[in-house]
């Protein structure tokens, strides 16, 4: 099962779970008057496995997920805010400090050329540390979200109560 799938299965538990929580889960779906589906014939629901709470799993998958996606988050601002000023000085430089047209070299003083590189550092590199810690925490955080809640679920199914 991919990370993809396991994220899918992961939603449709927790909304699952909140459900049948609340009590808005209908043994039919399509409409029909509960009293013309309790007539049909449909699965009984599986019981729910000793010691298992969904909420519970969930909020702990949460939890397990929030050091591993700061730390990740971390790492990927630090790296992208660096590209971005490694990147972001030379537009800069280029453009003026517009970072919009591209200016001659002729005519580009010293101090503009200070500035644009100031310029375009913070500008790209604040877009770079958004992106790339983005980009990495969000993987990051649905993994270890995922294997927490597959343990806690593996340790219900072995009727082992899960240490908080």
């Amino acid at each position: 099962m991919n990370l993809s799938s396991k994220s899918i299965a992961l939603g449709v538990l927790t909304a699952a779970s909140v459900a049948v929580a609340t009590g808005t889960a209908t043994a039919d779906s399509s409409g029909i008057a509960p009293a013309t589906a309790a007539a049909t014939t449909a699965p009984a629901p599986a019981a729910p496995v000793a010691g298992g709470d969904p909420m519970s799993d969930l909020s702990q998958s949460i939890e397990a997920a929030n050091g591993p996606m700061g730390a990740a988050m971390a790492a990927g601002t630090a790296i992208g805010s660096v590209g971005g000023m490694v990147i972001g000085c030379p537009l800069g430089v280029v453009t003026g400090g517009t970072l919009m047209t591209i200016v001659s070299l002729g005519t580009l003083t010293v101090p503009a050329m200070v500035g644009g590189c100031a310029l375009g550092a913070i500008a790209v590199g604040g877009v770079g540390a958004i992106a790339v810690g983005t980009a990495m925490a969000i993987p990051v955080g649905l993994v270890a979200g995922t294997q927490k809640w597959n343990q806690l679920q593996a340790q219900h199914a072995a009727g082992v109560k899960p240490a908080s």
